[in-house]
């Protein structure tokens, strides 16, 4: 018998045997391992903190559980102080959050497309301050917050119209997601 007329699975000699042991070796642990199953991802936040999350009107979204406070209702107009009444409301905010056991927040201020962009971004900025200043005033911890003012780079609405500028005027509170 020619060599081209062998099985293709006779081999000769200890090279051979090797080989073949090594083969069964690989297709048997091929077949023990299981395939990786998809991971769960637990949830970061508990439901009593979810249910806290829905009653101070916060909204889940891709970063997490939002916040939107339009600055209509908490500055006056080209203004970065908050009206008194308002501040209330941040401080019980904070409160809840943490009673919940929440201390890390991003707080994002916006503006309209209204003025110049290097005024608007300052003015955001300074938007946001004030509201991280009323958390840490109702004990949240400064480090634990992230502040950052995006001026009109982020509208949520036409900025075309006054509505959609009053809408795009905002400060946004964001639990983080991960």
């Amino acid at each position: 018998m020619s060599r081209k007329d062998q099985p293709l699975f006779q081999m000769q000699g200890r090279k051979g045997l090797h080989l073949l042991a090594l083969a069964g070796v690989l297709l048997l642990s091929a077949c023990a391992q299981t395939p990786p199953s998809p991971q769960i991802k637990p949830e970061k936040y508990t439901a009593v903190q979810v249910k806290q999350f829905k009653a101070l009107g916060f909204v889940e979204t891709d970063e997490g559980w939002e916040l939107n406070l339009n600055t209509n209702l908490l500055f006056e107009f080209d203004s970065d102080r908050l009206q008194s009444h308002h501040v209330a409301s941040i401080q019980r905010v904070a409160q809840a959050m943490q009673a919940s056991g929440i201390e890390a927040i991003r707080i994002e201020g916006h503006t309209d497309n209204v003025g110049s962009a290097d005024y608007n971004l300052r003015l955001s900025q300074r938007r946001a301050n004030a509201v991280a200043q009323t958390l840490v005033e109702a004990g949240m911890k400064s480090d634990q917050m992230l502040v950052k003012g995006f001026g009109s780079q982020k509208p949520i609405a036409d900025n075309k119209s006054e509505i959609g500028r009053a809408q795009n005027r905002r400060v946004i509170l964001i639990i983080p997601a991960a």
